[in-house]
């Protein structure tokens, strides 16, 4: 199995689960010690949670498309 193919199938496990469990504030007051489990930077977790966001978020409502801007 390929890098990329365990990327993919490591993605949709993620976006299933915060769809499953829904997305709460602990979601970001976590990132940063979850970046630091995993050995990455915490503003790259955000980056990727902003990434996977909008697709979580349209999966829970049932929509088509999601778009989420920050302030």
């Amino acid at each position: 199995m390929t890098e990329a193919r365990q990327g993919e199938i490591a993605l949709k496990l993620i976006k299933r689960e915060l769809s499953k469990n829904g997305v709460s504030d602990s979601v970001r007051r976590n990132m940063g010690n979850e970046a630091k489990d995993i050995g990455i930077d915490k503003d790259e977790m955000e980056a990727f949670i902003h990434a996977i966001l909008p697709g979580v978020m349209a999966s829970i409502f049932g929509w088509a498309s999601c778009r989420i801007e920050s302030r």
